[in-house]
């Protein structure tokens, strides 16, 4: 029958195994977007995949990862392969580390629900968490110089249920 096998990047790329382990991006920040990833869809076994459809689910958070079918065959040939692209594109206020995932549907007995786990963090994440502060967990940014305006920002600031970003700017720094 057919049988389905994952791998990121081309045919020769590293195989991805369903629900395990799966894409980590590169830092990116928010507002940006990461590279695309190609990910290939092959069919290995002695049958057509059929029914083949990719999406994303809806734990975690899969606004910030982008999907791209455009050209993904819904039939895969013994051997023959599909591809579909994501990136990571975390949104203007999102913190700390993302995760989403894809499912690839298809008529393989025994994989006929792939999953696979997206994992991204954004750049105001990485530069909190290597920031020295006098204030915990509100790690403090300075833009500017010594003279001039200097901005203050603190990429989140804990409320009691959400986490906001704060930001102030000076014209003279005491």
């Amino acid at each position: 029958g057919p049988r389905i096998e994952v791998r990121k990047g081309d045919v020769n790329g590293t195989e991805l195994f369903n629900g395990l382990g799966g894409i980590a991006f590169p830092t990116t920040a928010p507002g940006t977007e990461s590279a695309l990833q190609t990910v290939t869809i092959r069919n290995i076994g002695t049958a057509d995949l059929t029914s083949v459809a990719v999406s994303k689910l809806g734990t975690g958070n899969p606004s910030d990862f982008v999907l791209d079918t455009t050209g993904t065959a819904s039939t895969v040939a013994v051997d023959g392969s599909t591809t579909f692209t994501v990136k990571f594109a975390p949104g203007a206020l999102s913190a700390g580390p993302r995760t989403a995932s894809i499912q690839i549907s298809s008529n393989d007995d025994t994989d006929g629900t792939f999953v696979i786990t997206l994992t991204g963090k954004d750049q105001r994440f990485d530069d909190r968490e290597n920031t020295a502060s006098a204030f915990g967990e509100n790690k403090r940014l300075f833009h500017g110089a010594s003279s001039g305006s200097v901005t203050l920002e603190i990429p989140c600031m804990p409320t009691t249920s959400s986490c906001l970003p704060w930001r102030t700017t000076r014209e003279k720094w005491p």
